[in-house]
């Protein structure tokens, strides 16, 4: 109810399982609806479906896709605190991703079909099995995107709004720390290692300077052969340029009794408080 709500001033394209045709038609015309019977699918990870279903409604709607403006991706469990409004995407630059980690993210038609068209592909031929290889990366844009992140992060931090930094956060904090790191610049501390890329690229020296490699902190304490968060991460790291996602949202959240909720945790009173009002936005 909450995501029907959100996007009910706009036209809205659907990509899910047969047994939510319901929901996905009370939300989409039909003819905008694109359905996957459960039974006949089966791929090697939990998290990978989320990708399929963005393939199979890109490649039937590409056409269509292309007259819009803007494109935005969003889960279903996203959580809005106000129905949206082309006022709401008012500082969105056409050419650059506004990106909330797998939550959600817009661009403009060209940027995004550029971005994920074939990025299912990539999950099934390049990611997967291989979270424990290092990524080449694009350097100078992770710096970039860190410290978009950041400023954002303490932006939120400090009005102690916290259930809204948790959208304000775009790239999330663990799907930074589950990269492969060159060993020249690894450090226990995140900071630390993003302080040592820039003093390599201020000096003109390679980050991966082949001595070696070093899982992130995060990385250690799993086994998956496929991290979806992270693989994205690194795909918008060497293919976008990043600006930070604007919309009212306090990200995923689970309903109770109507209401979003994370748990008995801080974020999660205060994320129940934000929707009710209580909460300055």
């Amino acid at each position: 109810r909450n995501l029907a709500d959100a996007v009910a001033a706009f036209d809205v394209f659907v990509a899910t399982y047969s047994e939510y045709k319901k929901a996905a038609y009370a939300v989409a015309d039909p003819a905008r609806v694109v359905l996957t019977n459960r039974k006949a699918l089966s791929l090697p990870d939990a998290v990978m479906y989320q990708w399929f279903h963005l393939d199979r409604l890109l490649r039937r709607h590409r056409a269509d896709l292309l007259a819009y403006d803007i494109v935005l991706k969003s889960r279903t469990d996203c959580w809005f605190t106000e129905p949206l409004a082309p006022a709401h995407f008012a500082r969105y630059e056409p050419g650059f991703l506004h990106f909330s980690s797998e939550i959600a993210y817009y661009a403009d038609p060209h940027t995004f079909l550029g971005l994920y068209e074939h990025f299912f592909d990539d999950v099934l031929d390049t990611y997967y099995g291989r979270a424990d290889a290092y990524a080449p990366l694009d350097y100078e844009n992770l710096v970039t995107i860190y410290h978009l992140n950041k400023s954002a992060y303490w932006w939120a931090q400090n009005t102690t709004k916290v259930a809204y930094r948790l959208i304000k956060n775009n790239a999330n904090r663990n799907a930074l720390e589950n990269l492969v790191w060159p060993r020249a610049v690894y450090d226990a501390s995140l900071p630390q290692i993003i302080r040592n890329v820039e003093a390599r690229l201020r000096a003109g020296e390679p980050v991966d300077d082949g001595s070696g490699y070093v899982r992130g902190a995060e990385r250690r304490k799993i086994t998956k052969a496929f991290l979806s968060e992270t693989a994205q991460l690194v795909h918008v790291i060497n293919h976008a340029k990043v600006r930070t996602f604007e919309l009212p949202t306090i990200g995923v959240a689970i309903e109770r009794d109507g209401k979003p909720s994370r748990g008995p945790n801080a974020e999660g009173r205060e994320a129940r408080a934000l929707a009710d009002g209580k909460l300055p936005r």
